[in-house]
């Protein structure tokens, strides 16, 4: 395309410059005809003065003619007896028209230049003797000078126009160019800055092809979240699969299990060895329902009543729950704030213990696990810090994944049954590093009374 308009800006440069040419040559000509026009005049005003003064001087005797000369506007004529005086004729071009009238005895009229004008001169013999003369200058009327200052200015306007043709070309090649950079470097990443040109029509163009590059680059990260849910989303409906089966095919053998130890060991007929190994039988069967259970919460199987509770007094519950178990692993526990919201109690509770266990676990010994919660303008947020190192940055993203732990006889289902709670409430759950602090953030979008 920039092609195309080269030559066309060209062909329009050259077109304007033969229009100016064409009027330049037909002014000159009307000039040229004008100033013939004149010199034919001026020819027939000489030529008539010499014949006037030829036939008044007819009928007067020689030594009674005048010699001085007549002048009228600017003609001038005069009449020369015997010799030729130079003063008296007025100029060497009169001497001249003078002598070849004598020599050839009839008129002569020719041009000739005086002062860088031309002037016409006629000379006829007398009879009786002697010559008469006419000389006329021929000056350009103001038409001709008129035309001459047309001329000059249609030939500065072609030089402009033709200036004027090459700047544009120049300065639409430049932003062309700058165009085709921006694009190019658009095409390997929509976030790359446009450089605008110029030129306003140019330039409104780039704020086009910004204003498209924007749209496209949040249509394009838009497209990589719908698809990082989608892929999330049929894990999870994969996962459920599998929940459903595990409580489909595990639960009743686990129920059946657990009722058979719970009779052995309250039967009275156990030792207290074989009661205390039935007991952690039954603990253990405990922890393979919760699992399973879990695991149904994670799989998105999350159905629960939801009842106006308090966030702050349901923390400070489990807080209470947990401090003996934390105590043993040299980790205090502490809980502020109070916020009044709309939760299923249950599914929330599991998440926050899920949170505190995992910032107990992370923490040195002798440190501190702090529990906020605050009232939001979305809803309510659980704010859980503890001074553990964190996970390393490259894994940051994979922290709420199901199954993904960093320790050794963790399960990896915990910050993922949080995550899912937070979902079930259109909330988050975000994990951030502040001052060396750990901190795991549970929102929940419910109504705030």
């Amino acid at each position: 395309m920039a092609g195309s308009f080269r030559r066309r800006l060209l062909t329009i440069a050259a077109l304007t410059v033969l229009a100016c040419g064409a009027a330049i040559t037909a002014i000159l000509f009307l000039s040229r005809t004008t100033m013939e026009e004149r010199t034919a005049h001026a020819r027939e005003n000489v030529t008539r003065e010499v014949e006037r003064l030829r036939g008044v001087l007819a009928s007067v005797p020689r030594a009674d003619r005048p010699r001085r000369q007549r002048q009228s506007g600017e003609m001038q004529s005069g009449y020369i007896a015997d010799s030729i005086d130079d003063g008296a004729a007025g100029g060497p071009f009169v001497i001249e028209a003078l002598q070849q009238a004598a020599s050839t005895g009839d008129m002569v009229v020719f041009e000739r230049e005086a002062n860088s004008s031309p002037v016409l001169v006629a000379a006829a013999p007398v009879v009786g003797g002697g010559e008469a003369f006419a000389y006329q200058p021929i000056v350009a009327g103001r038409e001709t000078r008129g035309l001459r200052i047309v001329v000059v200015l249609l030939a500065l306007l072609s030089f402009g126009l033709v200036v004027a043709s090459l700047r544009t070309l120049t300065a639409v090649e430049r932003d062309v160019s700058t165009l085709r950079a921006s694009l190019a470097a658009l095409a390997k990443d929509l976030g790359a800055p446009l450089a605008r040109p110029a030129l306003r029509e140019l330039g409104e163009v780039a704020s086009g092809i910004a204003a498209l590059a924007q749209e496209l680059d949040r249509a394009q990260k838009e497209r990589e979240r719908l698809t990082r849910e989608l892929a999330e989303g049929e894990r999870l409906a994969a996962l459920g699969r599998v929940a459903a089966g595990i409580a489909h095919e595990v639960r009743n053998p686990l129920a059946s299990m657990k009722l058979r130890a719970d009779l052995a060991r309250t039967g009275g007929e156990a030792t207290p060895a074989v009661a205390k190994d039935l007991e952690d039988i039954a603990s253990e069967i405990a922890r393979l329902d919760r699992l399973v259970s879990d695991l149904l919460v994670v799989a998105g199987r999350r159905a629960g009543p939801r009842v106006e509770a308090d966030l702050g007094e349901l923390v400070a519950r489990r807080v209470a729950l947990l401090t003996l178990w934390a105590t043993e692993h040299g980790v205090d526990l502490s809980s502020e704030g109070s916020v009044q919201a709309r939760v299923d109690p249950d599914s929330i509770a599991r998440a926050i213990d899920n949170l505190l266990r995992n910032a107990v676990e992370a923490s040195p010994r002798g440190a501190r696990v702090e529990v906020h919660v605050s009232k939001t303008a979305q809803g309510a947020r659980v704010v859980v810090v503890d001074r553990g190192p964190g996970v390393a940055p490259d894994r940051a993203a994979e922290l709420f994944e199901p199954f993904f732990t960093t320790k050794p006889d963790g399960t990896g289902l915990g910050l993922a049954l949080a995550r899912a709670v937070a979902s079930a409430h259109q909330g988050t759950l975000t994990y951030g590093r502040e001052g060396g602090c750990t901190q795991l953030t549970l929102t929940v979008s419910a109504e705030i009374s």
